[in-house]
């Protein structure tokens, strides 16, 4: 997934590097929506989780995506990651 991240984001987007765990956190530039890209996304069959979701006050974090990279082929993530960027 991270390898698909670099190859397809945009520039302004950045995403942590995981070690051990199932989650990539992602965090576009300010002013991004995160909920009209996860609409979109569930229209083209790909799903996540909006950062939001994770943070106490559930308005912040508008920006943010939280990526699962567990029990799934390379090739449905490098699919999943480029329908995103597509999105984008």
């Amino acid at each position: 997934m991270l390898a698909a991240l670099a190859k397809y984001f945009p520039v302004d987007f950045s995403w942590s590097r995981p070690e051990g765990v199932m989650f990539i956190w992602v965090e576009g530039p300010g002013g991004y929506d995160g909920d009209k890209l996860y609409n979109r996304a569930i229209q083209n069959n790909v799903a996540f989780v909006p950062g939001k979701c994770f943070l106490a006050d559930g308005k912040s974090g508008m920006e943010t995506m939280r990526l699962n990279f567990t029990m799934v082929y390379e090739a449905t993530i490098e699919r999943a990651v480029k329908t995103l960027a597509g999105i984008l």
